[in-house]
């Protein structure tokens, strides 16, 4: 959850024309001079029409002091600017991350021995692991750190520095087949499906 800010700007403009306007966050440009461009047209790519804001900043974007809000808007490559009566704006609003599932999925959940699955063994680099979280040991000898943990309904992504360990996924959830290229779902075991090395590890 982000908290919005004190005067938050829009990121979609609608003017009394029906135009519209998109935020623009940096790109090459020529307005006239002494001004910024805050917004490019969005409906009509064949128009180079901008709302601008002074270069200086003795002026806001939206002028804010009459009932209906106001703005400077120019053509790219030109001198002349107009003003023009805001007829609608959009923000984004934020969402309140739900609280997640409880403690039966917590990262702890993982701890364990796993191995790879008889059809992806051969993906498995360093053959089985054991995770006492956050660690993991490999049969082989390396180890490594699950350094991140998120969680989506009690399917946790483990990620480690750089790379990903994979989507830890309960029994009785089953994987979207049509992306595990070929590789046989078990999903009557609890797995961690790897999808960049193609590996279903289940606990041993």
């Amino acid at each position: 959850e982000t908290p919005a800010t004190e005067d938050p700007i829009p990121l979609w403009v609608e003017l009394d024309d029906g135009s519209t306007f998109a935020a623009v966050h940096g790109g090459a440009w020529s307005p006239p001079d002494g001004y910024l461009v805050a917004y490019s047209r969005a409906d009509d790519p064949e128009t180079l029409e901008e709302i601008l804001i002074p270069d200086d900043d003795s002026a806001p974007i939206f002028d804010q002091s009459e009932d209906l809000w106001t703005v400077t808007v120019g053509e790219d490559g030109g001198q002349d600017v107009a003003t023009k009566t805001v007829n609608k704006v959009w923000y984004m609003a934020g969402r309140v991350i739900p609280e997640g599932p409880d403690d039966d999925f917590s990262p702890e959940i993982v701890n364990g021995s796993w191995c790879p699955t008889p059809d992806t063994e051969g993906n498995a680099t360093h053959g089985c692991y054991t995770i006492d979280y956050p660690n993991v040991e490999y049969e082989d000898g390396e180890t490594d750190e699950i350094v991140a943990v998120s969680n989506d309904g009690g399917v946790l992504s483990l990620d480690l520095d750089g790379a990903p360990l994979g989507l830890y996924v309960p029994a009785d959830t089953a994987l979207d087949e049509s992306g595990m290229d070929g590789v046989e779902d078990l999903p009557d075991q609890e797995r961690i499906w790897n999808s960049q090395t193609v590996t279903l590890m289940v606990r041993d």
